[in-house]
């Protein structure tokens, strides 16, 4: 079972991994903006799942139920 203080460490690098592998993915012989928007948004969907579980945003008051 994976501890709790490394769920956030390994989600990050997983999102950081699929915004990688989207971005090569995309053609770079015709360059387009949307591209490198479309693929830097798993890595920052990451970055807020690592904040949420460190407890970085609790001034935003979600409660689990």
């Amino acid at each position: 079972m994976i501890k709790k203080n490394k769920l956030p460490s390994i989600s990050l690098a997983l999102s950081a991994c699929s915004a990688l592998l989207i971005f090569g993915y995309s053609p770079h012989d015709n360059f387009h903006p949307l591209y490198t928007m479309l693929s830097l948004l798993p890595l920052q969907l990451g970055a807020l799942l690592w904040a949420y579980l460190n407890g970085h945003l609790k001034f935003l008051k979600i409660y689990k139920d």
